[in-house]
């Protein structure tokens, strides 16, 4: 299992995890604004982050496994998913 960290330039803090499976996790501390809600401490199943790996200067696009589902589905991320501002550090954990 891997697990990197992004930080974005709005000082979100994304844990993404993928297992041996290949399925991705998402973890972490964003700055919610009108546009994105708190994730929480939970861990969310995500589908494979684009771009991934993640690149410096771009925004990460994190859509929940979930995503198509009701918005009250308990393992749907609140939103349906995380775009994040521009990825300013990127951290293997």
């Amino acid at each position: 299992m891997t697990t990197t960290l992004v930080i974005t330039e709005t000082g979100s803090r994304y844990r993404i995890h993928e297992d041996v499976a290949g399925t991705f996790w998402l973890s972490g501390e964003n700055v919610p604004n009108p546009q994105s809600r708190a994730i929480g401490p939970e861990e969310w199943e995500i589908e494979r982050p684009q771009p991934w790996p993640p690149e410096i200067g771009q925004r990460l696009w994190m859509p929940s496994a979930y995503f198509n589902a009701p918005k009250d589905h308990p393992g749907r991320i609140p939103g349906g998913g995380k775009l994040t501002s521009q990825v300013q550090r990127i951290e293997e954990l």
